[in-house]
């Protein structure tokens, strides 16, 4: 009876789940669910004032160490090719993170959030008068790939302040 008594306990145990089978959520719903959660982190992530603060320190740290080079080469006669090249890089990827930040999230955004947009061209300024290769990446890629950016952003943007900020990055 005992023996008994302890399979029908094991038996019972094994049959146990934590969930309920029959008002088990449809994957697809819990995948819609996940997607649209993981969504909302990103938007939220995306638009706190720390990662547009992230943001932009990230792109000054370069901009300084590209400024503080020719400032000192300026003095110097001797140039050295390596370290040029290096700068280079470093303008181009510093102009990449700017636009691809900007002109998906940083100008479709307040004022309040952003900060003033003449801050960020200023960035892409000091990148793209040293380095030829941020001139071209800014050209082609992010400006002629994208040719409905001069519309936006000349025409229908209703932000005078970002208008005037796309406008000095073109004339520079």
């Amino acid at each position: 009876d005992e023996s008994d008594s302890v399979d029908s306990l094991t038996k019972d145990l094994s049959q146990l789940q934590l969930y309920d089978q029959t008002q088990r959520m449809p994957l697809s719903v819990q995948r819609s669910v996940r997607k649209q959660n993981i969504k909302f982190l990103h938007n939220r992530i995306h638009f706190s004032p720390e990662y547009f603060h992230f943001m932009k320190r990230l792109v000054q740290s370069n901009v300084q160490v590209i400024v503080n080079f020719f400032q000192q080469q300026h003095g110097e006669n001797k140039v050295i090719t390596n370290t040029i090249e290096t700068i280079e890089d470093l303008a181009l990827v510093s102009v990449q993170i700017a636009t691809k930040f900007l002109f998906s999230v940083g100008w479709r955004t307040k004022k309040a959030l952003r900060g003033p947009a003449n801050e960020w061209t200023e960035l892409i300024i000091h990148c793209i008068r040293w380095s030829r290769k941020a001139r071209y990446y800014l050209a082609e890629e992010v400006l002629f790939k994208h040719q409905n950016r001069f519309q936006e952003y000349l025409i229908d943007c209703t932000s005078a302040e970002i208008r005037n900020a796309f406008g000095k990055m073109l004339v520079a």
